[in-house]
């Protein structure tokens, strides 16, 4: 027997008393029609069979103490009895909380999620405080649809730690796609910038495709992003700024797929070279652009500054390094009358 086993089983006790989890060893009740069968073994065996049909799934509480608690206890025995106790306390005081607030269907998606996960924060765990920061940051993200402090979780150093900034996000170089898996959950947030984060693939872009309030994506030097990871920014329905500066790894099929963010306005494509005239008629597809950044795509001629002539709600234009003339130019502002067009050279 462990030195936490006395710990493990008097929360066992309160909360089988408590009539939140099965005593250990009790079989399951039979289904009452199991019950009015047993003299026909036919019979018997058909209600078994119902029986695996309308089988009550067990409370979340029974994963704590059957999976959770014994995947963790060597990391409890290290911490101590004091810890140990400490840790299953709060978890039980949670669990029995959160079925009184909002029953035990309510809860068991978050509780069932929470002992799911703790055994992959055991560093969190061993921190003073731990596991009230793994258990607050999974209620606000289930309860209060607020993904701040899960992120900050879930990502740890690859999140650029500041809470004044809420919500909006921004990871660091080294972040990788599964590690964007969490993105998914978080709802609320409204700027993402993953500038420079060049181990982002398209099936990191995946993960961002179920956004509803993201408004702001800065992908600048993401450099291998293709034609398919834009594809799923096209579902983000509220986006407004799309930085795609230096991915040059995206066609004029790709640009096709923006066509959908009825809500673009400002669109920076700066250095991505590939970028020729003809693709300029996908970009003029995007009615809502007010500002669009072409700096050194450096193949753009007259002919492609001629292709914007149907977005008249573009205000600024950024050129410097592509081959346009002085015609070109007053060509195309002839049409938008109120363009101003930016050369930094």
């Amino acid at each position: 027997m462990s030195v936490i086993a006395p710990i493990i089983a008097k929360y066992r006790g309160k909360m089988e008393t408590a009539g939140l989890v099965r005593p250990m060893g009790q079989a399951q009740a039979l289904s009452p029609a199991l019950q009015q069968m047993r003299t026909s073994s036919m019979q018997a065996r058909r209600a078994l069979m119902e029986r695996q049909q309308v089988n009550i799934q067990p409370s979340p509480l029974s994963s704590l103490f059957e999976i959770t608690i014994p995947a963790l206890e060597p990391t409890l025995i290290e911490l101590g009895q004091e810890r140990a106790e400490q840790i299953i306390g709060l978890l039980c005081d949670h669990s029995r909380e959160m079925i009184q607030q909002h029953g035990v269907e309510g809860a068991k998606f978050h509780l069932e999620e929470l002992f799911n996960v703790l055994p992959n924060f055991e560093a969190q765990l061993r921190k003073e405080g731990g596991i009230d920061q793994i258990v607050g940051a999974y209620y606000q993200l289930n309860f209060e649809n607020c993904s701040q402090k899960y992120l900050q979780l879930t990502l740890g150093e690859a999140y650029w730690i500041n809470d004044s900034s809420w919500p909006f996000v921004r990871l660091r170089e080294f972040v990788t796609d599964s590690q964007l898996a969490f993105l998914s959950r978080a709802h609320d947030l409204v700027y993402l910038d993953l500038t420079s984060c060049t181990q982002v693939t398209d099936a990191g872009l995946a993960y961002l495709a179920d956004l509803p309030n993201l408004k702001s994506l800065f992908l600048f030097g993401c450099s291998n992003i293709t034609d398919t990871g834009l594809s799923y920014l096209a579902k983000l329905s509220n986006l407004e700024i799309l930085s795609l500066g230096f991915c040059r790894k995206f066609t004029d099929e790709g640009l096709a797929s923006l066509v959908k963010l009825s809500k673009l306005k400002d669109l920076n494509l700066e250095g991505c070279r590939q970028i020729i005239d003809q693709w300029l008629v996908q970009l003029a597809r995007i009615a809502s652009i007010e500002t669009l950044n072409l700096a050194a795509c450096h193949k753009i001629t007259d002919a492609g500054l001629l292709n914007l002539k149907p977005l008249k709600d573009l205000r600024e234009l950024f050129l410097t390094g592509s081959q346009e003339t002085q015609f070109g130019i007053e060509e195309l502002q002839r049409a938008l009358s109120r363009l101003q067009i930016i050369k930094n050279h």
